[in-house]
């Protein structure tokens, strides 16, 4: 297809999106409370802005929903074992979102513009840039001159050469050294080389280089909605079937050369930029004023451009393919091709407040409140114009009978000079009555049902549930609530999901390279263009925090029930990984970034190697409680062994104790019987002493006596000899017992 024809589609098709475009102005005035051009000479001018209060109640709301968890996307895993993998690249996506790009700024104006201008437009791409540094080296030898140019996007600018006198002086102090040591042994030549070096002064160079170094982003624009063109009869909030979309820029020759590899010679031809896509209201309606841009440098003179993303059969096949053609255009005409480029995907993400079945454009909040903005406008017009009525009332007078400048005076306390006191006659103003209000405060309850908010109570989009994907509905809300819960619902379906999703496909096709990224408070290497495919996965996009204080108590309630659990050793409900996450939605819940910086994630690297470490130490800690029980169980078998001893011989001690008693007996028996004996002895001895008294002592009944005398110490010596050694024999049987 020849350039000409594709410049005649492409106009066709500018043409016909030119004439389907909205209008942008009125939104932004009634937004900014400009007066709408009923106003009347002398009447009230107050403008009502119901559209700019709606705008700004629900704006917290959504941004809350959008940023507050740090947790703009969540993708699911593919299969099982791709969980850990699945929360990283949600975490990296947030990672480009909010971090690499203007994250916040951009949700802003992409949520701003779908509330007042019926669509918001994102512009989603990946991009390499050339940065070009400039670096300046001085003193650098020759051979440090040659490294440095040497080396990749390094290109000399600037170069000054000197001498250096005092590397030149050591120079030939050193080569005539050389000279005195194996100057004989050299030949001619060497000595002549030798000689050259030695006259050869050392030069040092000051050098100015630019270096120039790639960089490939993924970059996320927000697109004004007067800047975006999409077919006319495009009948979905879904841009990637479109058959035709466009955003017209204005570049200036520089940006021309830099990025799209036109020549100076080529931009000089182009037509200069004629229009400001009617930019112009967004700052007349703020009394400012928009100054002529040209410059006297040539390289910043504007250019119109239009990078047109199409459907178009440039082959001739009768087969389209999705095609990105820059042009350059004259208005809205294309006149010259500066780029062409088949494409996979188209790089737009739009969304809108109140979704039009089959329609691209949806409804805004100005749609909703324009005509109560009106209404109201009017009602407080009339009130305010009644009450300067009421304090400054018209008044009849009989023409020539009144001082007219008296009368056009109103102060307090003047005088009003006059012919005859009935030539004023004021006509009265009857006052507006309660119905004025009463409508003004119906006009507020329909406000509130249009919007779904109302200063007399924010609504907290919950009913939709925590995340795009929920079952149900935790709990009932009224209408006003709902709305805006469907509000937040739509912008997360048709835009946040699908621009998460459309960074991590950019990240898969373009960033190769391993790069360091920060998961879980760990830096780790990943390369993107290695993720699996989770095209069959679904997205879940957080809807907001809701009632924060409700699901702060639904999760307290949660880690109650979570302790009670773990409190039974046998319990199979709970895992570390349930209860980290409880946690962590728990400091999510509460408005921090979530438990990782507080609690160890226990599927992290550093989790499982505490868990390792717990599962050594419970594992010597056991060892060490079986060694102590073994230990414990011989000192209790020896305690028992010495129980046993003890009891043997307290029973020994009984027995010998017994048998002392009986010996004691014994004896005590012996004692008795011998002292019985002896009595008796003693008895004889008596009375054989009576009878030698009485009948005298001759020799043989001395005899007798002393026979009798001796016989009876020695029965006393033997007796006292058996009682002492049975003593003994006790004493001995005593002590042995004591001892054992």
């Amino acid at each position: 297809m020849s350039d000409d024809r594709i410049l005649s589609i492409i106009a066709s098709e500018l043409s016909m999106a030119n004439n389907n475009l909205p209008d942008f102005e009125q939104p932004l005035s009634y937004y900014l409370g400009r007066p709408n051009g009923k106003e009347t000479d002398g009447g009230s001018t107050v403008v009502s802005t119901d559209v700019a209060d709606a705008i700004e109640w629900i704006m917290p709301q959504i941004m809350k929903s959008f940023t507050q968890n740090n947790e703009i996307v969540i993708f699911d895993p593919a299969h099982e074992g791709d969980e850990r993998q699945a929360e990283l690249e949600s975490e990296y996506v947030y990672e480009v979102l909010m971090k690499q790009n203007d994250g916040f700024i951009i949700l802003h104006q992409f949520v701003k513009d779908a509330l007042l201008q019926r669509n918001g437009i994102l512009k989603v791409y990946y991009a390499k840039e050339f940065f070009v540094k400039i670096g300046n080296y001085t003193g650098i030898t020759e051979e440090q001159l040659q490294v440095l140019i040497a080396a990749d996007g390094v290109e000399l600018i600037e170069k000054s050469e000197y001498v250096d006198e005092a590397q030149t002086a050591q120079k030939v102090q050193l080569i005539q050294q050389q000279f005195q040591q194996v100057g004989p042994q050299l030949s001619a030549q060497q000595r002549q080389a030798l000689l050259s070096e030695m006259n050869r002064p050392v030069f040092l160079y000051d050098v100015k280089v630019s270096v120039t170094r790639e960089r490939g982003k993924i970059y996320i624009d927000p697109v004004a909605p007067e800047d975006f063109r999409v077919n006319a009869n495009h009948n979905s909030i879904n841009l990637s079937n479109a058959r035709f979309t466009a955003h017209m820029m204005q570049k200036t020759v520089s940006e021309l050369i830099k990025y799209y590899g036109v020549t100076k010679a080529q931009a000089d031809t182009f037509p200069d930029s004629s229009t400001d896509y009617d930019k112009e209201y967004r700052f007349s309606l703020q009394n400012e004023t928009i100054t002529e841009s040209d410059s006297a440098d040539e390289s910043q003179a504007l250019k119109d451009v239009a990078e047109c993303f199409m459907e178009i059969d440039v082959d001739n096949t009768g087969i389209s393919k999705k095609m990105k053609i820059t042009v350059i255009t004259d208005g809205d005409v294309p006149t010259d091709i500066i780029g062409m480029d088949e494409i996979e995907d188209y790089p737009w993400v739009s969304t809108t407040a109140f979704l039009m079945s089959h329609k691209f454009m949806g409804l805004s909040i100005f749609d909703r409140l324009k005509q109560l903005q009106d209404q109201k406008t009017a009602i407080w017009r009339n009130i305010l114009d009644n009450m300067y009525l009421q304090n400054n009332q018209r008044t009849a007078v009989v023409e020539n009978q009144v001082n007219i400048d008296d009368l056009l005076i109103s102060r307090p306390g003047g005088i009003v000079r006059v012919k005859r006191l009935d030539a004023i006659m004021p006509i009265a103003t009857p006052p507006l009555g309660q119905e004025s209000y009463n409508m003004l405060e119906y006009l507020d309850r329909v406000r509130a049902g249009r919007t779904g908010v109302d200063p007399d109570g924010n609504a907290t989009p919950t009913s939709i549930g925590d995340r795009v994907g929920s079952q149900g509905v935790d709990r009932l809300l009224n209408a006003k609530e709902e709305l805006v819960g469907l509000i937040v619902r739509v912008i997360a379906e048709t835009g946040i999901k699908p621009l998460c999703v459309k960074i991590r496909d950019l990240a898969m096709r373009h960033i190769d390279a391993v790069v360091d990224f920060r998961f879980r408070g760990v830096w780790q290497k990943i390369q993107p263009s290695a993720w699996c495919d989770r095209t069959s996965s679904t997205v879940r996009v957080g809807t907001g925090s809701g009632n924060q204080a409700a699901k702060i108590a639904a999760i307290t309630q949660v880690l109650a029930i979570q302790e009670k659990i773990l409190a039974n050793p046998s319990q199979t409900l709970l895992s570390p990984k349930n209860v980290f996450t409880a946690i962590d939605d728990f400091c999510k819940f509460s408005g921090l970034n979530g438990a990782s910086r507080y609690f160890m994630d226990p599927e992290s690297p550093e989790g499982q190697q505490m868990a390792q470490s717990v599962q050594q130490m419970t594992a010597m800690n056991n060892q060490k409680q079986e060694e102590i029980q073994q230990v414990m169980l011989k000192s209790e078998l020896a305690i028992s062994q010495a129980e046993v001893t003890k009891a043997n011989s307290q029973l020994d001690s009984i027995k010998y104790k017994a048998m002392a008693e009986d010996a004691k007996l014994k004896l005590d028996r012996i004692n008795f019987i011998h002292s019985a004996e002896l009595d008796s002895l003693k008895q004889q001895l008596e009375e054989a002493k009576a009878v030698a008294e009485r009948y005298g002592k001759d020799a043989e009944l001395q005899f007798k006596y002393d026979n009798m005398n001796t016989l009876a110490a020695i029965e006393l010596t033997r007796i006292e000899a058996e009682k002492q050694a049975q003593e003994n024999e006790n004493y001995m049987a005593n002590k042995a017992t004591v001892n054992s």
